[in-house]
Formats: structure tokens, sequence, C-alpha cells
């Protein structure tokens, strides 16, 4: 993974935020696993490749066409209260209109994958503004005067 990427920074905040707050929101035992890659492109595009793996509940193979429409729920949304699974049917529409698509795999008891792919753009690390952030020292946001960063 490169250190800067540019790109659609609400859009992929909102992504990231829907999908891994929904996998820790519907996982009472085992984990969530998020991982992420970028693949190389023409010239300085990447495509962003994340998933995010839960062992919450699952979603029945009928219920996943209308996973992402709008403020519908799946009876693991009803049962643990928690809402729509993927935030109401936004994914499918944020990542299109990044380029990219969206993907969901699921059986019951044994968790849900979403996977995602979206265009970025590969970014300069000069293009980072060392100062402060959020209580910290730089860029890195450590807490001490001898950052390494």
């Amino acid at each position: 993974m490169p250190q800067v990427v540019r790109a659609d920074e609400g859009k992929l905040r909102q992504i990231f935020t829907n999908l891994i707050g929904n996998a820790v929101k519907f996982t009472e035992r085992g984990g969530v696993t998020v991982r992420f890659e970028a693949l190389p492109g023409a010239g300085r595009t990447l495509r962003l490749r994340g998933e995010v793996a839960d062992t919450g509940p699952g979603i029945a193979a009928a219920e996943l066409p209308r996973l992402f429409r709008e403020f519908e729920q799946t009876e693991s949304g009803v049962r643990t209260g928690g809402g729509t699974r993927a935030g109401p049917g936004h994914q499918p529409a944020v990542c299109p209109l990044m380029g990219g698509d969206i993907r969901v795999e699921s059986e019951p008891g044994r968790g849900t994958l979403f996977s995602f792919e979206a265009p970025v753009e590969r970014g300069e690390a000069t293009a980072l503004r060392p100062g402060p952030t959020r209580g910290g020292c730089c860029v890195c946001s450590h807490r001490t005067k001898g950052c390494a960063s």
C-alpha cells in the first residue's frame, strides 16, 4: 500500500465507516478482519481493494438481493436491533460513483465478507503537511516529542 493516495475522501470514509462499523455491530463472537491492497493500474492510477469479513450471524442467500435497498432490514438486522446491514442502501451507490464496485458473500452462521474496489491515484508524501493533529506532534499523531516520522 502506498503511504498516500488521492481520492474522494468523503466517499472512501463513508464506505470504510459503514462496512467496518456494521461488521463490528453484527459480530458478538469471533472477530472482524479488514484487509486492503492497492493494485497497479495505468499511469498513477491504482485500484484500491478492500475486504471486511466478520464472524457474525451471516445473511441468508434469499436476503442478499435486498441487502443494499434503502431502508430494508435483513433478518439478522431485525434480530439484533441493528438496523440495516450495510447502512441504508448507500454502498452500491457510493462505489460506482467512484468508478468501483462492491460485492457481498455470506452464509448464515458463518459470517459475511464485503469486498470493494475503487480507483485511486498514487499520491506524493510531500503532499502531507506536518503539523499538529488531534493532540499529536505531526501527521502520525504520536504524542511524544521524539517522533520518528
